[in-house]
């Protein structure tokens, strides 16, 4: 079965908020990590996976100060990726802004001490593997719901 893919602004703004939620609703129903990695790692294709990796690791050199020309150089992602992803970083309040921030920080913290305490434990037969972003993502899911 093919899929068509849809411009998201040709969708009625109700509509979209109305899939957005039945998606998140899904999510939410699912209790057990392993259920909700391989609900991510089923339904996004390797290069959603690695598109939205990239935009977790460019919040995070964001935070450290980065600039867009290192971002770009180190990720080789485009000018305008950074800026949607800066914009992101920035909006809403204080509160929402110190927990992101936290979440991407203390996040990336854990995640390499247990990769260097588990070595290839990353690695494996999985075709989602072959790449160091997918394995980056597959444990970010991992440890994000433990």
């Amino acid at each position: 079965m093919y899929m068509a893919k849809i411009r998201v602004y040709d969708v009625d703004p109700e509509e979209r908020y109305k899939f957005v939620g039945e998606f998140l609703e899904c999510v939410l129903n699912l209790q057990k990590k392993k259920d909700i990695i391989d609900f991510f790692v089923g339904l996004l294709t390797p290069s959603e996976i690695l598109m939205i990796s990239r935009r977790i690791v460019i919040a995070r050199r964001l935070i450290e100060k980065a600039t867009y020309d290192e971002i770009r150089e180190e990720l080789g992602v485009g000018y305008i990726t950074i800026a949607k992803t800066e914009k992101w970083l920035r909006r809403g309040d204080g509160d929402r802004q110190k927990y992101i921030k936290k979440v991407l920080i203390n996040g990336g913290k854990f995640l390499e001490k247990k990769m260097a305490n588990q070595g290839n434990a990353y690695s494996s037969n999985d075709p989602l593997d072959k790449y160091p972003y997918h394995r980056l993502t597959k444990a970010l899911l991992r440890n994000i719901f433990s």
